[in-house]
């Protein structure tokens, strides 16, 4: 039987950003699997589609998979204090647009989520972009009691905002061939870095920079290739047999990382973040 839920909590605020930019923040709290139809009169189509979905029947199945992670549970709460997200999410957005403005507004999104793997993995945050200008974040409960919870959640702000404006100038970086998978994360994760500092993420420091690219040398021709599929980014990115979970992510953000160097003291990541990712990869020396 098909599995559906409603959502029957939710609220929506707006942020007024430095640059004179709206993000507008929807916060998900509760949200419970049920029978039947999907009901999310709570998320409103925008010229972004539905939570960045052109079509609306997308958005249940790309939820689904982000928030539940087993059958037995029927519902999930997001116990979070609205205006704890609020100010972390309104710090986080001024300084990243400080770095690299945005032309247009923003809508953000944030759900509570099951999910085991980004309980235990991800520091209890996790985060998608699926168009421009549109962030998903995704939050398990438990974590909002960890103590650094507030950098995990501007974290992953942070590298999702990058994204979302990488799509601005190339519409299908995440999905066309493995160099643009690597430059689309390794750009994310080094932006994080330069505009919050911290610590290297796991995903980051998975591989040494050596072992790095020796993997990265391994790809051969499919780095550039056509044929390069769906299946193959998911053993790379997430691993397999073959390589170790977060494999694509330390690659793409060593690449990126002598990329940058590369570039001396010039780090203007308006125009950095429009470079083709085979750019990137010439002047990275790899």
């Amino acid at each position: 039987m098909a599995q559906f839920f409603h959502i029957y909590k939710g609220m929506h605020k707006k942020i007024k950003l430095k640059n004179n930019k709206t993000a507008h923040i929807q916060l998900i709290q509760e949200v419970e699997r049920v029978n039947g139809n999907l009901i999310f009169e709570k998320i409103k189509p925008t010229k972004n589609g539905y939570a960045g979905y052109r079509e609306g029947k997308y958005l249940p199945e790309s939820l689904h998979g982000f928030i539940f992670s087993s059958l037995e549970n029927k519902g999930v709460d997001l116990s979070i204090g609205v205006g704890d997200v609020l100010g972390i999410i309104k710090k986080t957005l001024n300084a990243v647009v400080e770095t690299l403005p945005t032309k247009n507004n923003l809508e953000i999104y944030i759900f509570p989520t099951l999910s085991g793997f980004v309980k235990e993995k991800m520091f209890g945050v996790n985060g998608y972009t699926p168009y421009a200008n549109v962030i998903h974040l995704y939050v398990h409960p438990d974590s909002t009691k960890l103590k650094d919870f507030n950098k995990n959640l501007a974290n992953t702000l942070a590298h999702e905002y990058n994204h979302a404006i990488r799509f601005l100038y190339f519409p299908n970086s995440d999905s066309e061939k493995l160099i643009d998978n690597l430059v689309f994360e390794g750009l994310a994760e080094n932006f994080r870095e330069y505009v919050l500092g911290g610590k290297q993420a796991p995903w980051a420091q998975a591989l040494s920079k050596d072992v790095a690219r020796k993997v990265f040398d391994s790809f051969g021709g499919l780095l550039l290739s056509d044929n390069y599929t769906y299946d193959d980014y998911n053993k790379i990115f997430f691993g397999n047999d073959e390589y170790a979970v977060w494999t694509g992510y330390s690659v793409g953000y060593h690449l990126v990382k002598d990329f940058i160097k590369n570039r001396g003291s010039e780090r203007n990541w308006s125009k950095i973040i429009q470079m083709p990712a085979k750019e990137i990869l010439e002047k990275s020396g790899w």
